[in-house]
């Protein structure tokens, strides 16, 4: 019997005009990854997100050494356009800074506002 599994990830970007990158660009991206408290998926299910197990992983994360491949679009059939090294946790969710690999990819940041309008 063939089973398929589907990952759906849910993300909303939103940049404020000082986040251009023509006006100042930088070569990294900041983004808030989650925030804690519950809400409804597109499909229906219900979820309730808590630091405790985001800080387990990110600690498993940290322990590794490994960065985290970022993709555009989350396109993980893609190249790769830079990588997450590290998160931070506050009260409203998870953040990171990171950098973008302008090497491989020079219109990515570009791509990444074209992406939100």
């Amino acid at each position: 019997m063939k089973q398929t599994l589907n990952l759906i990830c849910e993300a909303k970007v939103s940049l404020k005009k000082e986040a251009d990158p023509k006006n100042s660009p930088s070569g990294k991206i900041a983004a808030r990854v989650t925030t804690w408290g519950p809400r409804d998926g597109e499909d229906g299910r219900r979820f309730n997100y808590q630091p405790e197990g985001f800080m387990d992983w990110a600690n498993e994360f940290a322990k590794s050494g490994k960065p985290l491949p970022m993709f555009l679009n989350h396109n993980d059939m893609g190249m790769p356009v830079g990588q997450w090294d590290s998160f931070q946790f506050d009260d409203d969710g998870i953040v990171t800074v990171a950098p973008l690999a302008i090497v491989t990819g020079p219109n990515v940041p570009a791509l990444v506002v074209a992406g939100t309008e």
